[in-house]
């Protein structure tokens, strides 16, 4: 998929509403995904009850996303900052705009969500 690309849209349909698909399974698959993890087999795929599971196990997706197309410095000085508590903001290298927020060094959690990143607790044991 592109840089910048700003939504993606699967539909399935059938011209005669799946009637003349398969008996054994009336369903049509899409999916979104790496496209050198997956090789169609055909029938014995439509056939194999775990299909779904076993493509969901082994095809990984990751997707390059931004929150909206202002800058760091944009969002907050639009007061439309994401960035919580305890974590820092990087520009996208999309040329698209947008940014992305993560945790601080020593510190994890959701930084969008309120109240932001917690500090990791590290346990000493001495034996």
């Amino acid at each position: 998929m592109p840089k910048g690309l700003k939504y993606y849209f699967t539909s399935l349909t059938s011209l005669k509403n799946h009637t003349t698909v398969w008996s054994f399974d009336p369903c049509s698959y899409a999916f979104l995904g790496e496209e050198n993890a997956f090789t169609f087999r055909g029938a014995s795929d439509f056939l194999d009850p775990d299909f779904m599971n076993k493509t969901l196990a082994i095809v990984p997706i990751v997707l390059d996303w931004v929150i909206g197309n202002l800058s760091c410095a944009q969002a907050k000085a639009a007061n439309d900052y994401a960035c919580r508590g305890n974590s820092y903001c990087n520009d996208s290298d999309s040329g698209f705009g947008g940014y992305r927020c993560s945790c601080n060094q020593g510190y994890e959690g959701n930084p969008y969500l309120s109240p932001g990143c917690q500090g990791v607790v590290f346990y000493n044991e001495q034996y």
